[in-house]
């Protein structure tokens, strides 16, 4: 019976890993769009995108765990598959140091087992998990992974992916102030997209391609590419891509000097940020919103839209965010 033992112990990881893959692949549809379909597979269904959150909060801890039996062989398919799916949540949660220590594993796993399509997409998590984490050199770190994640997605002929790795490379040289760069990056990535026929990642393109556009002063362009963004989302009913073209589309009209149109759309996306409890958004609104009030001299709403902003931030654990705008509630001024 003994003997039987370590085949019955690694039989139950089996099946726990298997559950905790659909599980928290149903949780994660729920964090992204939400169609009718986004409660995916029977057995596994949340009533909505709260109890979806809920659970994967709750089994974080116990997730991250059993990630780490990708080590094993006989588990490494799925403990890639789990740590892949996790980089979902763990973005939207903001912690990137976890997304970060998840994808080398499953990057290190997937090479060891020859798992290419694996292998890529944990190079972009990586990437990714770089570049948002903001630590000193890790922008360059973050573009090195995805250069990588990009070349095996070519090799592989995965059009979809490749697309993905461009996006986040224009993101990252976005931050290293290579504003041209980051444009052709995210229009080879709407291209590609396009190619994919996925209207969703269409739209994700073409934000950041506003955003790109916008920082190199191509207003009207990046203005143009907001609202293209925006009816694709809506169409879809992508409403945190909406709630980001919306957000995005303010930074541009407030920088042409457009304060009533710029307030406009910051209004509407933070209803929907405030709807979905995505409180790291709500802070980064009210912080527009803020800056708007102060262009237009109206600093007592200024102040208070700072403060709800830190507010906002400190309910997304993001506390260098959340003191920058106690700061700045406290100590704004007139004039």
């Amino acid at each position: 019976m003994c003997a039987d033992q370590p085949e019955e112990a690694g039989n139950a990881r089996a099946r726990m890993l298997q559950w905790y893959v659909a599980k928290t692949e149903a949780a994660c549809r729920h964090l992204q769009i939400a169609p009718s379909d986004a409660a995916s597979q029977a057995g596994h269904k949340f009533e909505s995108r709260a109890a979806a959150l809920a659970w994967l909060d709750t089994e974080a801890t116990n997730l991250l765990a059993a990630v780490q039996w990708a080590d094993e062989d006989q588990h490494a398919s799925l403990g890639i598959k789990l740590a892949l799916e996790l980089g979902v949540y763990l973005e939207l949660r903001r912690r990137f140091d976890d997304l970060v220590s998840l994808s080398c594993l499953a990057q290190q796993a997937a090479h060891r087992v020859g798992d290419q399509v694996g292998e890529a997409k944990a190079w972009n998590n990586l990437g990714t998990g770089l570049w948002k984490r903001k630590a000193a050199g890790g922008i360059r770190e973050a573009m090195r992974a995805l250069v990588r994640a990009r070349d095996l997605y070519r090799a592989i002929g995965d059009k979809h992916g490749e697309g993905k790795a461009w996006t986040n490379l224009g993101n990252a040289q976005l931050q290293l102030g290579r504003t041209a760069e980051a444009v052709n990056a995210h229009a080879l990535a709407r291209h590609l997209f396009q190619v994919a026929g996925d209207l969703q990642c269409q739209a994700v393109a073409m934000t950041n391609l506003g955003s790109a556009l916008r920082l190199a002063g191509r207003f009207t362009e990046a203005g143009n590419a907001f609202g293209k963004a925006l009816r694709v989302f809506r169409t879809i009913g992508d409403q945190r891509g909406e709630a980001a073209a919306l957000n995005n589309l303010g930074n541009a009209l407030r920088q042409e000097g457009r304060r009533d149109a710029a307030h406009g759309a910051y209004t509407q996306a933070l209803e929907i940020c405030e709807s979905l409890e995505d409180w790291h958004s709500v802070g980064d609104t009210l912080r527009n919103l803020a800056l708007v009030h102060h262009a237009g001299h109206n600093f007592p709403t200024a102040r208070a839209t700072w403060a709800r902003a830190a507010k906002a931030y400190h309910r997304a654990g993001a506390s260098a965010q959340s003191a920058q705008a106690a700061g700045a509630a406290v100590g704004h001024r007139e004039g």
